[in-house]
């Protein structure tokens, strides 16, 4: 074991604090080969924060492992999540419970992950929503992937051929 790192009296909504800093120099130089951390949100503050700092570990041939506050132990691939409910616990995570689930403001929200990654791992993504009751709870219908653009189509299926939403 090499430390523990501990960011005291430094504001988490930062993606730069020195612990955590000093914590990816040494996974860079191949000075660690695990991160074991209590939960996601420990690490990083955002979304965009997260997924860039786990893309580095990656690179480095690092592991990543959380350990949830219920005591199971959840690996992450260092690839994209093969669920929604992986993103975070209900209230405490990235997403609310609902859209854990898959449904949300009245779409169905569905998770399709792409090829594995040698090492485990998801390489790519897609998320469409769609209406529960097209007219009723929304009249469009979206596609998102690993590349951050949503897509929409109000007269069928959406995919990326489909406007981007601006």
């Amino acid at each position: 074991m090499v430390g523990e790192f501990v960011d005291v009296g430094v504001s988490g909504s930062k993606d730069s604090r020195p612990q955590l800093d000093a914590m990816m120099r040494l996974a860079k130089t191949r000075k660690l080969d695990v991160i074991a951390i209590w939960k996601l949100d420990r690490f990083g503050r955002s979304l965009r924060h997260l997924v860039d700092s786990l893309e580095e570990l990656k690179a480095v041939g690092c592991t990543f492992v959380s350990l949830r506050p219920d005591g199971e132990r959840t690996r992450v691939d260092l690839g994209f999540t093969a669920n929604l409910a992986v993103l975070g616990t209900p209230g405490e995570g990235y997403i609310d419970n609902k859209l854990a689930s898959g449904r949300r403001y009245g779409y169905t929200f569905t998770y399709t992950p792409g090829k594995k990654l040698k090492r485990g791992g998801i390489r790519s993504y897609t998320i469409t929503a769609v209406p529960d009751q097209v007219g009723s709870t929304g009249q469009r219908r979206f596609y998102s992937d690993e590349t951050g653009e949503i897509h929409y189509n109000s007269s069928g299926p959406a995919d990326t051929s489909s406007p981007v939403l601006r």
